[in-house]
């Protein structure tokens, strides 16, 4: 194996490591089933079928301006896709199935090895991620379950987990960091109503 080749499978996997660390203190989150299958792309999501929900469409997203302007979470924008695909190699389901397969097994605070996960010839490939290699949180949201508080529509959005509990198990309810965002007043309150 050249050194060439080590070194440039090496500053791939650390430059992946960081922008998932970058995105993780952003609070962005990976919504499944936000949106329906037929308005995935639309929604620069993509349809896979990765546990027991079947196929269903996982959005890369972040907190949007709150109630007052309809406006609870964002996609991500197209150009901040482009830099996550072009610049930095991110396949956007393996992105999804790493952080999915860490949560199911480690809940919200999994952890990997990267010593042992992205040495070259260790299986590592930007298109089959190791579990934990991003950990974003994967919020389970239900597009078609009319929630609503005042007169927001909840559906599909973070807020829809607003209630949950540790007890309900990583992706039914909000960790420490969405939660001090999704609160009572950013969900659901509307001026003047």
């Amino acid at each position: 194996m050249a050194c060439d080749n080590v070194a440039s499978g090496l500053k791939t996997a650390i430059q992946q490591s960081l922008v998932g660390y970058m995105l993780a203190s952003s609070n962005v989150y990976i919504i499944q089933n936000g949106h329906s299958v037929d308005n995935c792309a639309g929604s620069r999501g993509t349809v896979l079928n990765l546990d027991q929900a079947g196929s269903v469409c996982y959005t890369l997203e972040r907190p949007g301006s709150g109630s007052y302007y309809e406006d609870l979470s964002d996609p991500l924008s197209a150009d901040f896709f482009d830099v996550l695909y072009n610049s930095y190699s991110i396949n956007l389901p393996a992105l999804i199935s790493s952080s999915l397969q860490c949560q199911t097994a480690q809940g919200y605070n999994g952890t990997y090895n990267p010593s042992t996960s992205i040495i070259p010839g260790s299986g590592y490939a930007i298109d089959n991620l190791p579990p934990c290699f991003f950990n974003l949180p994967v919020l389970y949201t239900d597009y078609t379950v009319k929630t609503t508080g005042e007169l927001v529509t909840t559906s599909g959005t973070p807020c829809q987990l607003r209630e949950g509990t540790e007890d309900d198990g990583a992706g039914n309810y909000l960790p420490p960091s969405l939660a001090k965002v999704f609160t009572a007043h950013f969900c659901l309150y509307k001026p003047g109503h």
